[in-house]
């Protein structure tokens, strides 16, 4: 199982067009996106524009593997998307 599998399965909501994406689909759509991570008061903090069309795909991402660390009480130092 791979990386993207992985991510697919776990942290993709079911029901989501996402679910069935390939590889090169979700190199364009999600990997290709701009954005850019700063450090703010010991904090990593990943600025996405909002008029991109899969923001709120990364930010639910971002979130369930924090909250997927949280639950095998791994330490947590995951970036809080804005």
């Amino acid at each position: 199982m791979n990386t993207l599998t992985w991510m697919t399965l776990t942290t993709v909501p079911s029901g989501h067009k996402a679910a069935s994406w390939d590889v090169k689909r979700w190199r364009y759509r999600v990997f290709a996106t701009a954005g850019k991570i700063i450090t703010r008061a010991r904090r990593r903090i990943l600025l996405l524009p909002e008029t991109a069309p899969e923001t709120p795909l990364i930010t639910t991402i971002t979130t369930q593997i924090a909250d997927l660390k949280n639950r095998l009480g791994l330490p947590t130092r995951s970036l809080q998307p804005t």
